[in-house]
Formats: structure tokens, sequence, C-alpha cells
């Protein structure tokens, strides 16, 4: 099977849209697949590429989110491309400019176009200055549009199917979430990242991975950990990631004195496998997340986690059995960290748990799910759009 991929984002731009893209293109050609990849130029984005097939469209950074650009959709050649590569679907990564682009491409050849809906974008309008109630309702009525407009549509999570349901999307929905390679993080040496950060072998390290952006919630973090280092002095918060936020949160950290607060970052291969090894638990504040695969990663190496509620984490996790769901408030979060540290049955039953629920959101059993998608929607008959 050939599939092209269409996204607004991709290496060596770090979120959670491009790691799902890398590991689905990845499973996808150990399949048997072709995968071709139509992105943003970035700077230096050719030792990004290697080994793929990607092609690259000129595009212009974003002054409100260093780091990420916006695609300049406009080919001349790009559907001629498209034609020539045999493309059996086009699976679209975003709404706008390149996602919208494969979109209208797919729907005039004839090809099944399937919507992965990766974020709520109306919880991310802080990025753009002025921005308010009215755009947000834009954004809720053009993604609802989109959907319509495609094959299929994906959600990572039950709850935002049920969410776009509320909000008008008819099309074929399926849940699948990102899997996770579950040996990726196993071979991690906690003795070296304790050494390599300054930490006490005698701590208790909390754990946070993923972008750092406003949306993340994490001043409540260091809220959360600001409780319960007054009664913990063998507790260290460990903040792994990078993104737009990463000089504020410094900023907080160093006002607040917080000893015992490390910001690595961002941490990749070997230096992250290291990081979740020598983690106790994983916190998660964020109540914007349509999938938590932060939260599987670290659930494959056996962590309990405490998140706050959102549609990506209520699938995963079960409070009580894998860690806690709790309202996004420090004392809740703080309370149910509390919980499991100090009771050692409790932790070490959440660990195999953990171990457990990741199994079941392998990233093969994930693929397999969406080629089976990918099949019956090249096996149904679809008319040209002709039109424009």
């Amino acid at each position: 099977m050939k599939i092209g991929i269409f996204t607004d984002s991709y290496k060596p731009y770090v979120s959670g849209v491009v790691t799902s893209i890398e590991l689905f293109t990845k499973e996808f050609e150990r399949q048997g697949c072709k995968v071709y990849i139509f992105a943003p130029n970035y700077p230096n984005s050719q030792d990004a590429d290697q080994g793929q097939t990607i092609f690259r469209f000129q595009s212009i950074p974003t002054p409100t989110n260093p780091g990420f650009r916006l695609a300049l959709p406009v080919s001349a050649r790009l559907r001629n491309t498209i034609r020539k590569l045999g493309l059996d679907v086009i699976h679209i990564h975003s709404p706008f400019l390149l996602g919208a682009s494969g979109a209208r491409l797919g729907k005039r050849l004839g090809i099944p176009v399937v919507f992965t809906y990766h974020t709520l974008y109306e919880e991310y309008i802080h990025y753009f200055p002025g921005a308010n109630n009215s755009v947000k309702h834009y954004l809720i009525r053009r993604t609802r549009n989109f959907c319509n407009n495609c094959s299929a549509v994906i959600t990572p999570s039950s709850g935002l199917k049920k969410l776009l349901h509320q909000r008008g999307v008819r099309v074929e929905m399926r849940v699948i979430p990102t899997g996770i390679e579950l040996s990726r993080f196993t071979l991690g040496s906690k003795e070296k990242f304790l050494q390599e950060w300054g930490i006490p072998k005698n701590h208790r390290i909390l754990l946070y991975t993923g972008r750092l952006g406003k949306e993340k919630n994490l001043e409540l973090l260091l809220q959360s950990y600001r409780i319960l280092r007054q009664a913990r002095k063998d507790l260290s918060l460990v903040i792994v990631g990078s993104g737009p936020y990463e000089q504020k949160l410094r900023d907080l950290i160093s006002a607040g004195s917080d000893p015992g607060v490390i910001l690595t970052g961002r941490l990749q291969n070997q230096a992250l496998a290291d990081a979740y090894q020598a983690a106790d638990l994983f916190v998660f504040p964020s109540v914007t997340e349509t999938q938590g695969l932060v939260l599987l990663e670290a659930m494959s190496v056996g962590l309990p986690v405490v998140s706050a509620i959102s549609y990506g984490s209520q699938d995963v996790v079960v409070s009580g059995e894998n860690g806690y769901l709790v309202e996004p408030e420090a004392g809740e979060i703080a309370s149910a960290v509390a919980r499991i540290l100090d009771n050692p049955e409790l932790y070490s039953t959440m660990t195999q748990n953990s171990r457990r629920t990741a199994r079941q959101f392998s990233i093969e059993r994930m693929a397999e799910k969406t080629l089976k998608l990918y099949e019956m929607l090249t096996n149904r008959p679809l008319e040209r759009d002709y039109a424009g």
C-alpha cells in the first residue's frame, strides 16, 4: 500500500504529532507499505530526512512559537506528483495549510482521505495575539466541516470521538491512539541519570516529559511539587522537554527557589530512556490532551501515573489501578502522589498494571488497526471531484 502523509509539523520540530507520524511510518514500512511525507521545510531538515521519502515545502517562521514554521503549500507539480506516486490513501494530520491541500487533492483525484484529529485547536489560540472566543468558535466550525469532507476521521481517544460527534461530525470515526514501542525505554540507566544531574540516590523522583507550552499547565505541576516538598525533603521533580514556555518556566523555578527541581531541556534516545528509568512516578498536569502518549511511555517502564483529567488520559489511566486521575488542582495532584509513594504495596501493584496497560497500546496493534481502515476505504467506491 502507498500512503501519502500530509502534515503541518514534522522533524526537526518536536511534538506529539511528529512522534505519532514517526512511529506509524516506521511500523507501516516494516509491514511492507511505502510512505511518502509532505511537510514544511526547516533549516537543517535534510539531516532529519535520511532514509525517508519526504517532499518539503517552502515555509516561514511563526513569531509566537519559536521553532515552528508555516508551510506555503503552493506547488504546480503537486497534483502530478501524487498521480505518479499512485497513492492508495492520503492521511492528513492537520486541517490547515498542507493538510487542507492534501485533502483537496485527494478529493479531486478520487483518493480516500483520512484525518487524524490530534489537537483541540481552540485551546491553542494563546499563540495568536488578539484571538478571542469568536476565533474559538470559528476553529470548531472549521474543523467540523473539514472532518465531514474526509473519508474517515481517527481520534486518539474515545472522549474526543464523543466530542466530535456532539459537534456534528458524521463521517466514519475510529478510535486509534498512537502506539508505543514497548522496548524503547527499557535499557535506560537510573545510575547514569542520577549522577549526570546530581540527584541524591535516596530521592524519589517525579517526572514530567513533553512539550513545554502554556497549555500544558506546568505552573500547576510546580505548585503541586511545592506542597509535597513541605513534608518530603527526599523528593526531586524532573521536567524533560523544550518549547515556547521554557524560559517562563525557568523564571518561575528561579523565583520560587524550588529545591530539587531540574529542567533538563529536550532529551532524546538513550538520555530520555535514562530519565524514565530513574523516575519513581509520572505526573501530568495538562487538561488539553487528546492522547497522552507520554503517559503510555511512562507506563511501559512501570511508572504509576498521576494525571489531570483530559480526553487522552481517561482512556489509559484507571484510578486506583495504574495511577490516579484527578481534578487539575495542586492539592489533588499532591495528595494522589503522596498516596502512591506512601504505600509500597499499592505502588508495586500499580507498577505491574502500568506495564500491562502499555502492552495493550503497542505500535504494532495500532498500525494494524489503521491499515485495516485504509483497506476498507480503498475498497469503497469514491467519486472524483473534478470541480475545483
